[in-house]
């Protein structure tokens, strides 16, 4: 049997090396493995069985393990020793980790997960993900491989980072917009629903977008890439040749899929409303969204200033009564 020893050089091209070399053995074993480990012990991976048979010896299951993985226990907790004390070092850890080749990395995973006490580098590995840090098969997989735990928490930092909105509908903005990241900076849930924590997020910014959620789940929203410098004294304010500006759909209840649509003419965009009163802001032509209600403008007028409207026109924001609605939620965006 063919034993691959801990490098004694602890660099991210050893380790990497090492790495590799066992995922060639692992590779061919790992679903017998796992069959009988699962079958007689319930244990779902190799480091598990490696901790439970370090807590409870059993020299035929360690024969058996050794006879199917080339690796020795040593080796595994070699390896366990050197992330626990790079874990301590969480930046330099984190690097470690986005520069490993995804064959490494997957390896590196592997090894922790399943752990008796839990693997410190799950979290960080976890967190990694949840920022896009790592690449996109390395986010695939920390998806794949996270204990249930960690997953719900990965799971629940990616809603987290939008506010709660769906992801798909943040990158095709982005897409749109030909920019490369989205951050939330208001959260009616978070920041209140109140027009001065909403204006100081519209006011003096370039390239945003502003999502409503509805009562029915429905998603809409607009981009802009300017604004006025800050909210009027009195009456209301219009941003007005703003190029950039568009409308768009990413649920309805028309079934349409994600649609933006381009105005006529750059005139007026966003309305933005005084440190006072019920009104929040409203979107030319389309809808105005206040504290406690919101309205649709009438069809002829998204009709006449925007490009390939459908039939349904306004009813997209309003549903299918093309009435009153509620803002369930309002997310403001920035982009860059």
């Amino acid at each position: 049997m063919i034993q691959h020893n801990f490098p004694s050089e602890q660099t991210i091209e050893s380790i990497s090396s090492y790495l590799i070399s066992l995922n060639k053995t692992i590779n061919l074993h790992s679903i017998i493995l796992n069959h009988y480990l699962s079958h007689t012990l319930h244990i779902n991976t190799s480091p598990q069985a490696i901790n439970y048979l370090s807590q409870h010896p059993d020299n035929d299951l360690m024969q058996y393990l050794q006879s199917l993985y080339s690796f020795s226990i040593e080796d595994f907790n070699a390896f366990t020793s050197h992330t626990t004390e790079i874990a301590s070092q969480e930046d330099s850890t984190k690097e470690q980790l986005i520069q490993m080749s995804p064959e490494a990395f997957e390896i590196a995973v592997d090894c922790s997960v399943g752990r008796i006490p839990p693997s410190p580098l799950l979290p960080i590995i976890a967190n990694l993900a949840a920022q896009k840090q790592l690449s996109d098969i390395k986010i695939r997989y920390v998806e794949e491989r996270l204990p249930v735990p960690y997953a719900v928490a990965l799971a629940k930092n990616k809603a987290d980072e939008y506010g709660g909105i769906d992801e798909k509908y943040i990158k095709q903005v982005i897409e749109w917009t030909e920019t490369s990241k989205a951050e939330v900076i208001y959260n009616s849930d978070v920041n209140g629903r109140d027009i001065i924590s909403l204006n100081r997020s519209l006011c003096n910014r370039t390239n945003f977008s502003i999502f409503i959620v509805t009562g029915t789940t429905d998603v809409f929203g607009s981009f802009h890439g300017k604004s006025i410098s800050s909210p009027p004294k009195s009456r209301w304010e219009a941003v007005r040749d703003d190029d950039k500006f568009f409308v768009f759909t990413c649920k309805n209840s028309f079934g349409i899929p994600m649609t933006r649509y381009l105005p006529n003419e750059t005139n007026n965009s966003l309305v933005i409303f005084p440190n006072r009163g019920t009104n929040l802001f409203t979107i030319f032509g389309c809808y105005q969204i206040g504290q406690f209600e919101c309205s649709p403008m009438k069809k002829r007028e998204f009709i006449k200033n925007f490009k390939d409207v459908p039939p349904c026109s306004t009813e997209l924001f309003s549903g299918l009564r093309n009435d009153k609605f509620v803002a369930q939620k309002i997310l403001v965006f920035q982009l860059e």
